[in-house]
């Protein structure tokens, strides 16, 4: 397959869609200091992408600029398009699941509402937000936003759709409250609570007319959660509406290094999404994250730096340079291991990356997935001289 270069066209083509202007050159803080060499950084990157994975696209920005991108390989190999037969090629505007990349949009839009309504905080309590007919066991009853959006709830189940919610507020399934345990419920409950503040009285007739029916509660606040996300987050970055719906061509999910497997359709997320599944682009995850780290078009600066202390939506990780603050993503089907993995990395010097890669190797215990994200903080590092 002929590898195709996005680095000309995405400065010329979508610039103007989210970012205001474009540096090449190494910033120079004074002579004898080390400078950050962002090509040899992407070059050791787009080695890296090709030898370790069947498709890949990324993108990098320096201070809030777009600077470049790259990517390779199938989205969607010739032998799983029924429609054509006709392979679609990565690009790095390819819509694709983000997994848990989602979490920074959903943890983004809640301290967005509690930032702007005085009437709840982060320890304001989440079971007045949940549907009205659920029974919460008294030992989630004082559940907190605060301990939601930090993975101190104790909560260990991971199942996002409905009932699991439900069964996990109502029926228990909990460790120890205040110790952390990274849990996708944490985050999909969002999908719910953000609805029941924003979309109140629409929620209570949605009650009225279908008692006691999750179903058509999950729906209802499903869609409502999609519009929300869009409306605080998507939108003030100048992204397009997206939602957690694969497009016909959406890419993937493929074996490495076996690509020639047929590969898995992620699915219809919407009624399951707030800790996984919107579909985005490395291109919109990098304008997502100009406009967070850089302006206070989506928060101010102030929860910005509180979300980055506190880890809320991102991890913490050391550099030689400063602290990184990232969040990671991963879908995994196995029998035989097909799956994705994606980051969105901040970098201590302003520069912003993200990344989507649509294969994963057999790694029981997610080898690949730390070794590619130590590989990336570690090519980095050797790019300051």
């Amino acid at each position: 397959m002929k590898r195709t270069l996005f680095k000309i066209t995405l400065i010329t083509i979508c610039l103007g869609s989210f970012f205001t202007s474009c540096k090449k050159d190494d910033i120079v803080l004074q002579s004898n200091d080390p400078v950050f060499h962002i090509d040899e950084f992407a070059a050791m990157l787009s080695a890296m992408m090709e030898d370790s994975n069947i498709a890949f696209q990324y993108c990098i920005a320096k201070e809030g600029q777009f600077y470049t991108s790259d990517a390779n390989g199938w989205a969607l190999n010739p032998a799983d398009n029924a429609a054509s037969g006709i392979g679609v090629e990565m690009t790095p505007t390819t819509r694709m699941n983000i997994a848990s990349i989602t979490k920074p949009l959903t943890g983004t839009a809640v301290m967005k509402m509690l930032y702007d309504d005085p009437n709840i905080s982060m320890d304001s309590k989440i079971a007045p937000y949940l549907p009205s007919h659920w029974d919460i066991i008294p030992t989630l009853e004082g559940l907190t936003f605060r301990q939601c959006l930090t993975h101190t709830t104790g909560i260990a189940a991971s199942g996002t759709g409905i009932a699991s919610l439900k069964e996990t507020w109502t029926n228990g399934g909990i460790f120890i409250q205040g110790d952390y345990f990274y849990s996708n419920e944490n985050f999909a409950i969002f999908r719910l609570v953000l609805p029941y503040i924003f979309y109140s009285d629409e929620m209570q007739e949605v009650e009225n007319d279908f008692p006691g029916n999750d179903d058509k509660i999950n729906e209802a606040a499903s869609a409502y959660y999609v519009e929300i996300i869009n409306d605080l987050v998507l939108a003030k970055a100048g992204i397009d509406y997206a939602d957690c719906k694969p497009t016909t061509d959406a890419p993937r999910l493929y074996n490495f290094p076996n690509g020639n497997l047929s590969g898995v359709d992620p699915g219809d997320w919407t009624l399951s999404c707030g800790g996984g599944g919107w579909n985005l682009s490395s291109f919109e995850l990098l304008a997502y994250m100009s406009y967070f780290s850089n302006s206070e078009s989506i928060v101010p600066a102030s929860i910005r730096q509180k979300m980055w202390d506190e880890s809320i939506g991102c991890v913490q990780k050391n550099t030689e340079h400063g602290m990184s603050y990232s969040h990671g993503g991963a879908l995994t089907y196995n029998s035989p291991a097909r799956g994705m993995y994606g980051w969105i990395i901040y970098f201590p010097n302003n520069v912003q990356f993200s990344v989507l890669i649509n294969s994963r190797r057999a790694d029981p215990n997610w080898e690949g997935y730390f070794e590619q994200f130590n590989m990336i903080h570690d090519f980095y590092n050797k790019s300051w001289h």
